[in-house]
């Protein structure tokens, strides 16, 4: 008989029968067992165990591939483990199978972030396409794919059908030899430090939009300050975060942080959903080309997203002293498993890189770099952009219009482009008490602090305040509280539930905010 009874977590998503071998394991490791004692039968143990004989049998058919158990025709299961395998008992407590997803957690809606795996209808078209496109690489006699190493910065077909695509549509200019191919963000950017640390230095100050990405801000951070350096801390670079208005980046604030490398999205900024207009682009340039060690980088994030107007040019096309260096990805456009990014470089950057950094490898595997260049020189790219395009300026414009109707006062920010827009609420609230009602009333969303100057002009700040209120920050300006909506995710009726919703709490919350004196 067994010297122990079983405990399962049937909240767990770990099978019985692996939960069954592992406490038997545990017992015969901790010398419950003789060498070669004999086992209950599956049948005596599927009793004991209170389990079906099928799992009794899984489990022991475990035990015996892991080598704790030994099998023979007619004499049952006995322990196999050497003597010296055998471990003391101790006090630790026994391993705690983790518990299955809370099943409410699960159900609630996130409305800032989306579930963009395979949600949305332009993904499922695209991962379409991909799967035709590698069959027809895989199918290619070319035998290249499997023997070659590659081109360090790429594959020349797959840059040139890049740099044109690239001219088409966002009006970069670049040819195929200031392209770099390389697998993720986090790639492209590292390499973008590499190259600017080798031509201005390592202790340069790189600024990032505040509010910003987290994930950009994270890699320039990770980048300038490895965890294992010859160079002392005070050797390395740093960060900056600078603030953001409805026209991008502020530039005055730019100007006077010492920063010398600066990270902006122009398209469509995340999460204040500004864009940057000519004005601001042409005053950024005339930064950078103040001293000859400024450069910017450009991220492309929600650039075939326009709705209302024609799509401008991107912010490197009016770059005539080679400051702008321009990085994307594929995944926005296609699926976010596809990691291939590009990084453009201006033409000095591209000399730099060949004479200091021709060891690199390129990280996209010429399989996928191959399907990717079909995509682009068959027209796939331009087709799936057309029809997110068409769909998200339907789902933008059945979502903001729900909003506006239960929401009356609210104000949407940034919804002419991009991905997603921001709801700012019509009066000030408290931010905590009514982000923790969303998420009772089954909605998580992102929130941020808007603050208005006395012409009405929103600026959005990191957080908000716990209690956001009337008063003034300075003379002429209010606050309040705005929350993000990522809706190429939701479905109308998700739309519907999430204005119903956060109008109910926004009335709720309201009448419940404590005001500062």
């Amino acid at each position: 008989m067994l010297p122990t009874a079983f405990v399962y977590d049937h909240t767990s998503s770990e099978p019985l029968y692996r939960q069954l071998s592992a406490h038997l394991a545990a017992l015969i490791r901790s010398g419950a067992f003789s060498k070669t004692d004999r086992l209950p039968s599956v049948r005596d143990l599927a009793g004991f165990a209170d389990v079906s004989r099928n799992t009794a049998a899984a489990a022991y058919a475990l035990l015996e591939a892991q080598g704790y158990v030994s099998a023979k025709s007619r004499s049952g299961f006995r322990t196999a483990t050497p003597n010296d395998f055998v471990f003391p008992q101790t006090d630790r407590a026994p391993f705690v199978y983790p518990a299955a997803p809370d099943a409410a957690a699960a159900a609630v809606l996130d409305i800032s972030t989306g579930t963009p795996e395979g949600t949305a209808a332009a993904e499922r078209a695209a991962a379409g396409v991909l799967r035709k496109l590698y069959r027809a690489v895989l199918a290619d006699p070319d035998t290249d794919i499997y023997l070659k190493r590659g081109d360090p910065s790429g594959e020349p077909q797959l840059r040139r059908a890049l740099a044109r695509y690239l001219s088409d549509r966002r009006g970069v200019v670049c040819s195929e030899d200031q392209i770099l191919i390389g697998a993720g963000t986090e790639y492209v950017l590292q390499t973008a430090v590499r190259i600017l640390q080798a031509r201005t230095g390592r202790q340069s100050i790189y600024a990032v939009e505040e509010p910003g990405s987290d994930p950009i801000r994270k890699i320039f951070d990770d980048a300038l300050t490895p965890a294992e350096s010859e160079f002392s801390a005070d050797q390395h670079g740093r960060t900056v975060g600078i603030p953001v208005d409805g026209n991008g980046i502020s530039v005055d604030l730019l100007g006077s942080s010492g920063a010398d490398i600066v990270c902006v999205t122009p398209a469509h900024q995340f999460p204040t959903g500004s864009s940057m207009n000519l004005e601001r682009k042409a005053e950024l340039l005339r930064w950078a080309y103040k001293t000859p060690n400024r450069y910017i980088i450009e991220d492309s994030y929600d650039s075939d997203y326009y709705y209302a107007a024609a799509q401008p040019a991107a912010l490197q096309s009016m770059d005539s002293q080679g400051r702008v260096l321009y990085f994307g990805t594929f995944a926005q456009m296609t699926v976010p498993s596809m990691q291939t990014a590009y990084l453009v470089l201006p033409p000095q950057l591209v000399h730099l890189f060949r004479r200091q950094f021709s060891y690199y490898s390129c990280t996209v595997p010429l399989l996928e770099q191959r399907a990717v260049t079909a995509f682009l020189k068959d027209g796939h790219a331009e087709k799936l952009a057309a029809r997110a395009r068409k769909f998200n300026r339907q789902r933008r414009a059945f979502c903001t219009a729900q909003f506006e109707r239960e929401m009356p006062g609210a104000v949407i920010i940034g919804g002419k482009t991009g991905t997603h827009f921001l709801v700012e609420l019509p009066e000030p609230v408290n931010a905590e008490r009514f982000a923790e009602q969303l998420r009772r009333n089954g909605i998580t969303a992102q929130l941020v602090q808007t603050v208005r100057n006395a012409a009405g002009q929103p600026q959005i700040a990191e957080k908000p305040q716990t209690v956001a209120t009337r008063q003034t920050q300075t003379e002429g300006q209010t606050q309040t509280v705005a929350f993000i909506v990522k809706y190429p995710f939701l479905t109308e009726d998700e739309c519907r539930f999430a204005a119903r919703t956060a109008a109910a709490v926004y009335l709720q919350t309201r009448s419940t905010i404590p005001l500062e004196e």
